[in-house]
């Protein structure tokens, strides 16, 4: 995985970013998507699918979202199968919106899915 302060471009736009900054960059194209509303900065080709990943955009990407216990509290841990996925993130704070943090784009867990073999959605 890469570190925070890594640079990488936005498969979807090729903006270059920190890897700690991607989740909520790629949120805005996103979301974008989500409301069908044009996205000029989009690369000539790129389609976002019906599943897209948080980190890069694209699809393919496995992420879960599962809850364990640290000193005594339940904190929020995610496991993502993308390279853009930031590994310090931290959850609690990433899913607070602030006038520095206007995307959320947390991984929240699906109602309608099964718990996987660990016994967490």
């Amino acid at each position: 995985k890469l570190e925070g302060k890594h640079e990488a471009d936005c498969l979807l736009c090729g903006e270059k970013l920190y890897i700690k900054d991607m989740r909520r960059y790629v949120g805005n194209h996103l979301l974008h998507n989500l409301r069908e509303v044009e996205d000029r900065s989009l690369r000539e080709g790129i389609e976002i699918g019906a599943d897209p990943c948080g980190w890069c955009g694209l699809g393919g990407c496995k992420t879960q979202l599962t809850k364990k216990q640290v000193r005594n509290k339940l904190t929020a841990v995610i496991f993502s199968s993308c390279r853009y996925h930031y590994q310090k993130m931290v959850y609690s704070k990433a899913a607070v919106l602030t006038t520095t943090n206007n995307c959320s784009n947390v991984p929240m867990h699906c109602p309608t899915c099964p718990p996987g073999v660990n016994g967490q959605p």
